[in-house]
């Protein structure tokens, strides 16, 4: 008896555990075009989000996603006025901006690690509310600011392999990673 290539495959994906959301995803990618991620299959919703960084409240271009056992996902970008990028000294700004995306998120930011994309230097933080657990990751590029989050019950819901699968989905475009090798020339 002969198996189909495809049947192998699929019996190999399923064997290593696909994220449950595999294959019922949509992708996002904000207006201006800095990153796509891909969201879970889920309650998919659009809402006005607001960040307030130096007395400065700054809307925030956001797609989340709410799965089944109330995890929910969320792609954000933000564009920052120039005035207000320029009270942020340079070394400081990821940690002044996940600082405010904690707040805003009624929780205070935790555990940091950098990361980096393709070159572009970023930040991933646990944040703790008193309802759970958040995983951050962040990028910043001039004025623009780009970041993924996953928002869960307990610590695990954050760091398991359907939230390993969202960020690595979170991708900077063509576009932000140009423009971050303009601003270090």
């Amino acid at each position: 008896m002969r198996c189909s290539k495809l049947a192998v495959a699929i019996a190999v994906f399923m064997f290593l555990g696909a994220p449950a959301w595999a294959g019922e995803s949509k992708d996002f990618a904000p207006k201006n075009g800095m990153f796509t991620v891909t969201m879970p299959a889920g309650e998919h919703a659009a809402p006005k989000r607001i960040l307030t960084i130096g007395g400065n409240k700054i809307a925030v271009e956001a797609f989340e996603s709410k799965v089944d056992n109330g995890t929910l996902f969320v792609g954000a970008s933000i564009g920052i006025p120039a005035k207000v990028m320029r009270d942020i000294p340079a070394d400081e700004r990821l940690d002044t901006i996940g600082d405010a995306i904690a707040k805003s998120l009624d929780g205070k930011a935790g555990d940091k690690k950098d990361i980096t994309q393709d070159g572009v230097p970023g930040r991933e933080f646990q944040i703790e509310t008193k309802d759970g657990a958040i995983r951050v990751q962040l990028y910043a590029i001039r004025g623009w600011v780009m970041y993924a989050f996953v928002q869960g019950k307990t610590k695990d819901d954050v760091s398991n392999k359907d939230s390993d699968a969202f960020f690595d989905s979170f991708k900077l475009s063509d576009k932000a990673k140009e423009l971050f090798g303009r601003t270090r020339q």
